[in-house]
């Protein structure tokens, strides 16, 4: 499929990168586990599984090249940053899960996909291509799980473990 670029993509940009995830991330080892992005952010109710959250951090859009009226829509390019969340309880596996997103958003034939030098879109869609422009291992869930590190209360009132990636996806409409 080939971009358009002719007004703002069909599907958002959560979208694409929620199916990036479910149909090509590969579960941690014996876990059991199809990957599966929440709607939302974390739930509690799910607190002993893996989870994956993403939220919209922010977009910036600047002007192109004007048409001069030949065009019907707004000539620009537009970069969408998103920040995508990892949990589980158990140190190994939110690291383990971590590792298996990071391979995956290290793929370009899938998060850049071009043919003859020309981006194809992310998962066929209008995205041109899915960068990660930053990301943090290991961090303790603080607002999730405040009784948890040092001085906490207890294993019962910890949820887990968070890996934090920031990535960009870049669209001309």
């Amino acid at each position: 499929m080939a971009i358009t670029d002719t007004g703002v993509p069909t599907n958002s940009p959560h979208h694409v990168i929620k199916q990036l995830i479910q149909n090509n991330l590969v579960a941690p080892p014996a876990s059991g586990w199809t990957p599966v992005v929440n709607n939302d952010w974390f739930q509690y109710k799910k607190a002993k599984t893996y989870q994956i959250a993403i939220a919209p951090l922010y977009s910036e859009t600047e002007a192109i090249v004007l048409t001069g009226g030949l065009s019907s829509a707004r000539p620009s390019i537009s970069t969408g940053y998103y920040h995508i969340a990892l949990m589980h309880p158990d140190r190994e596996s939110a690291h383990a899960l971590f590792k298996n997103l990071m391979a995956l958003l290290n793929k370009e034939n899938l998060t850049s996909p071009q043919n003859n030098g020309q981006y194809t879109g992310v998962g066929g869609s209008d995205y041109h291509f899915l960068r990660v422009v930053k990301s943090n291992e290991g961090q303790m869930i603080v607002l999730e799980a405040p009784d948890c590190g040092p001085g906490g209360s207890g294993d019962d009132k910890c949820v887990g473990y968070q890996y934090s990636v920031t990535v960009m996806i870049r669209w001309n409409e």
